[in-house]
């Protein structure tokens, strides 16, 4: 196995793209051989900054990679390599991881940053759309799981889910959310995860193989997909039918009828047609022939999908047999009698010498694949003569039946999930690169039918890895393209389902919370700094002023100054406080002779002095100081109340209330209060006051 990337095979890989190269039988091949013979090839380095992803399928004879770059013009397809499995490995074997791991490493070369995709078995796996009520995001997952848990009932502990949201629908009226469910047998994911964990890789994301196609049709390689467009693989023994609604999958089915139904019906035909008489037909057979009896159309329901050269699927819905086929009960019918090949064919030889001998489903399939699709046929294979369309012909009954079998799913997709009509459809496998194949069933389906050919489309683009002349040998990428397409955020992914990104949105989300506070408070701080800067300014104006006014006296203030002034200010304040002391008792009389209203008389003042002040312990909080303490010095009151004695204790109220609000006395108290005859006087009340100085 060569390589195109090695420094020493740029000369010859450009002296082979100019001539021509034969191979060891003999015949002439292309100079860009098939992948099996070219080893991988790889385009321009990839540019600094693009984001490239590299598809890995394990297909049953081989690993098929292509590399695609993310460019500000599209996807550029930058390598694409088929490397078949040496002998003695297989994908089941031990040694298989090892194989892997060079395989891969060897692709992708330096580049580290590449995502690698690959597909898992969905022969377990199931697939159907769901329909849920319009709900907040959050609570989405949860009404989706519910839904699809009510619906199919699977085992959420062996099974891993996840859904894709395709958009808002109208259900009766009412506006729904729908999704496309999805569950795969988690052993069959773990598996995959650990062969490529043995190998050293690790993976950007699994998947299944009609959500590859997804990612295809969602892409700009596929034209035409705006409306409803189907594609078409016939495999080996079934074919599966994928319809997509702008690039959304609504529906992917699987058929019982494949390759090995056109090698049966062709053996069948051509075994039937050489043991045809040549002589007229008997007037029993012609009577038979003009009385039709009932025939059985038999199908071959039962096939069973197998692992193929692309990836097996889930067959979404079961087939139904044709309302037009008879069933059993039913007037039976008699085929007209075939045309013999003599007939059907000029180049057919039927000499007598050389008798024709019949044609097994080996010999048929081989004849098949190399008249359509161009490949060796064995020496002395009977019907080799034959040409393609002769070929096609005798396969009819099959090619038939899987005409109804995709209308009848075109029929489904319309009547049972209200989609639009099919508009245009593409064919992924190889029998689809035979012209003539393609019209037949062009014509039968009335639909426009082309070939899927993804990687052509890259290989158009500036700067894409060359690519293959042979159509055939390009369609065998068709889903390694789809997953070098996939994205970790678009694509659904088995190693990053919905419960992943739910989580990884609930971080994010208290990410933007812890963010938008830490934000909020930096600008709290902000406003908090420019009005102390405002506030800075106006009151260094407002020093400022007064710095002008302090400029403006004379003399001017300064510090001695100052000393100076405070020194004859504590002298005046002990001056005054020295007087004050000393007409103390004259001010405190002059005080209460003001004070002293009519009909109260004072018998007696007294001035009561306590201890001299000394200093105290700190008073607790909850406890107050005593009165005493603060204030030692209590002039004692004895006076009368005259008048009437209805009045004396409004007259004494008054006098009290004076006492309190003199800035001289606080806390009046009376300490006697009685009622005495003052000789000629008559009644009188008769008091002591207790007044604190203050």
């Amino acid at each position: 196995m060569t390589s195109s990337i090695h420094p020493s095979s740029t000369e010859k890989l450009l002296k082979a793209i100019k001539g021509k190269t034969e191979t060891p039988s003999g015949c002439k091949i292309s100079a860009r051989p098939s992948f099996s013979q070219s080893g991988f090839r790889l385009g321009r380095k990839r540019r600094a900054g693009s984001l490239a992803a590299i598809g890995v399928d394990i297909a049953p004879d081989s690993l098929r990679l292509v590399r695609i770059e993310r460019t500000d013009q599209g996807p550029r397809l930058s390598g694409f390599w088929r490397a078949p499995f040496e002998a003695g490995v297989t994908p089941d074997s031990p040694g298989f991881a090892s194989f892997l791991a060079e395989r891969i490493k060897k692709f992708r070369g330096s580049d580290k940053q590449a995502q690698i995709w690959t597909l898992v078995s969905t022969a377990q796996a199931e697939m159907w759309h769901v329909r849920v009520p319009k709900v907040p995001k959050s609570k989405l997952s949860e009404a989706v799981y519910w839904t699809a848990m009510r619906e199919k009932s699977f085992d959420a502990n062996s099974m891993i889910m996840d859904y894709e949201v395709q958009g808002e629908v109208m259900d009766k009226g009412v506006p729904k959310i729908q999704a496309l469910v999805y569950v795969v047998p988690r052993e069959v994911v773990d598996k995959a995860k650990a062969l490529f964990a043995a190998a050293g890789i690790k993976l950007a994301g699994v998947t299944i193989s009609p959500l590859a196609l997804q990612s295809l049709f969602r892409s700009e390689l596929v034209s035409a997909c705006d409306a409803v467009c189907a594609n078409i693989y016939i495999g080996r023994n079934w074919s599966r039918i994928d319809l997509f609604s702008a690039g959304d999958l609504v529906l992917s089915r699987g058929v019982n009828t494949g390759i090995s139904s056109l090698v049966s019906e062709l053996t069948d035909a051509y075994n039937r047609q050489l043991s045809a008489p040549a002589k007229p037909a008997p007037a029993t057979a012609q009577a038979e022939i003009e009385s039709p009896r009932p025939f059985i159309l038999e199908l071959e329901d039962n096939e069973t999908p197998e692992k193929d050269q692309e990836s097996d699927f889930e067959i979404d819905y079961q087939f139904e047999i044709d309302a037009d086929i008879a069933s059993i009960g039913s007037p039976p019918q008699t085929q007209a009698e075939p045309t013999p090949l003599a007939e059907q064919d000029p180049t057919f030889s039927n000499e007598p010498e050389q008798p024709a001998q019949p044609l097994d489903e080996d010999q048929a399939r081989a004849l098949l694949l190399g008249k359509l699709l161009g490949q060796d046929i064995p020496a002395g294979t009977p019907g080799s003569e034959l040409s393609a369309e002769a070929l096609i012909d005798l396969a009819g009954a099959a090619i038939s039946r899987l005409v109804r079998q995709i209308e009848r799913t075109f029929e489904h997709h319309m009547k049972s999930l209200n989609g639009a009509p099919v508009q245009k459809i593409f064919f992924s496998s190889d029998l689809g690169t035979n012209g003539h194949f393609l019209d037949v069933l062009s014509n039968q389906l009335g639909v426009e039918c082309t070939l899927l050919d993804p990687l052509g489309v890259l290989g158009t683009k500036p700067g894409a890895a060359n690519v293959p002349d042979e159509s055939s040998h390009r369609l065998a990428f068709n889903l390694v393209c789809g997953l070098a397409l996939c994205d970790t955020e678009a694509t659904p992914n088995l190693l990053r389902t919905y419960k992943d990104k739910d989580k990884a949105r609930q971080i994010i989300h208290q990410g933007n919370v812890v963010y938008g506070v830490f934000l909020a408070l930096v600008l709290a701080l902000a406003m908090a700094w420019f009005w102390q800067q405002g506030t800075r300014q106006d009151l260094q104006a407002e020093l400022d002023n007064y710095q002008v006014v302090l400029a403006s006296f004379s003399p001017q203030v300064d510090e001695p100054l100052l000393l100076s002034m405070a020194t004859r200010v504590g002298k005046q304040q002990k001056r005054l406080k020295d007087l004050s002391k000393k007409y103390e008792g004259l001010a405190a009389i002059t005080e209460l002779g003001d004070l002293t209203p009519d009909g109260v008389r004072l018998i007696s003042i007294g001035l009561e002095l306590g201890a001299p002040p000394v200093d105290s312990p700190e008073p607790s909080k909850d406890k107050k100081p005593k009165d005493s303490l603060q204030s030692p010095k209590v002039m004692v009151l004895d006076g009368v109340v005259q008048g009437a004695p209805e009045m004396f204790d409004a007259k004494l109220a008054t006098y009290l209330a004076r006492l309190q609000n003199s800035p001289l006395f606080t806390y009046p108290v009376v300490h006697k209060r009685e009622v005495e005859r003052l000789g000629g006087k008559g009644d009188v009340l008769r008091f002591i006051l207790h007044i604190n100085m203050s």
